[in-house]
């Protein structure tokens, strides 16, 4: 067992080597980017100026006379030149800063190799540590037990919020092009030459709007079907894990009634959109506004899934198998 506790030990100090390594390595890179968005502008300001010189240089007859009688267009364009000499200046420093990082970064990369697999090994050890614990000390059994199934089920919880998410997101894409064709649609008058069939009046539509009217179709079919998943998905989510989206979930499973009652009164009778497009908007807002609490519930049993992995681990080598 003190074999294990060594080999844990060592593999823990790598392990934090490596993470001090990954964290200097996001500084340096974040400062990287940074100088490039400086040389790129170094970059513009100077083809600027170049441009504005090229156009602007007297000729030799001119800056002779300018040199006697004084000229403010010769100042102008002496103040002109300075300033890109400085431009230029910064340019070529900002350049040499980038590359010396680039240089750093470099190495840190190469650094970074040598600690490849610590990480699985960390994990790997400090797994059968944990298992030894709660074999060999039972008073720490039940506490460890309790942690481990935590984190279980925060990460059954992130997996439940990112399917609802998912969803959510490829329903919103729909009903914004539902939204777009809807307003193309609009348009379109939908009357057309009429003819009386078994002594009803009957309307013609060309192929090319009965190819649309069948397109339409088929997208309500989705979105309905998709509807009726998100709200089953916000559902488990809110029945397991206590988060409430009971007031938008009604509103979304409800969709299509709500989108048909406002097309046969909007459209079909009175040649608008309206009353549908109004529909989609607020169904809209709402999802967004359902996907922006997903996510912040996400980010919360993330943060706290973390927390407890911590502490499960500080509590497995902070005590010795004994």
């Amino acid at each position: 067992m003190k074999d294990l506790e060594e080999r844990l030990k060592t593999i823990a100090d790598k392990r934090n080597e490596k993470q001090q390594i990954e964290t200097h390595l996001a500084i340096i890179k974040s400062r990287l980017n940074l100088h490039q968005l400086e040389l790129k502008t170094f970059k513009e300001e100077l083809e600027e100026l170049d441009d504005k010189m090229n156009i602007e240089e007297p000729s030799n007859l001119i800056k002779l006379f300018n040199k006697i009688l004084g000229s403010q267009d010769d100042t102008h364009y002496e103040r002109e030149r300075q300033t890109f000499l400085l431009t230029h200046l910064n340019y070529k420093n900002c350049l040499d800063r980038i590359q010396t990082i680039e240089f750093e970064v470099g190495i840190l990369e190469d650094k970074l190799t040598s600690y490849h697999g610590v990480e699985e090994q960390y994990q790997k050890l400090l797994s059968e540590k944990t298992s030894q614990l709660k074999f060999r000390h039972k008073e720490l059994a039940t506490e460890i037990i309790l942690l481990e199934s935590a984190i279980r089920n925060h990460a059954y919880q992130q997996q439940q919020i990112i399917e609802a998410y998912d969803v959510g997101k490829e329903l919103i894409q729909l009903l914004t092009t539902l939204y777009n064709e809807l307003v193309e649609l609009s348009s379109i008058s939908l009357l057309q030459a009429t003819e009386i069939r078994n002594h009803q009046t009957v309307i013609n539509l060309p192929i090319q709007k009965r190819r649309q009217a069948k397109s339409l179709q088929l997208s309500l079919q989705i979105i309905s079907r998709l509807c009726d998943r998100y709200a089953d998905e916000l559902y488990d989510v809110s029945d397991r894990f206590d988060m409430d989206y009971t007031p938008f979930t009604s509103t979304i499973s409800t969709f299509l009634a709500h989108f048909y009652d406002g097309f046969i009164s909007d459209y079909i009778r009175r040649s608008q959109l309206k009353i549908c497009l109004s529909h989609i908007d607020m169904t809209l807002a709402k999802m967004h506004r359902i996907n922006n609490m997903l996510q912040d519930d996400l980010t919360k049993t993330k943060k706290q899934q973390t927390i407890n992995q911590e502490k499960l681990e500080r509590m497995v080598l902070r005590n010795e198998i004994y």
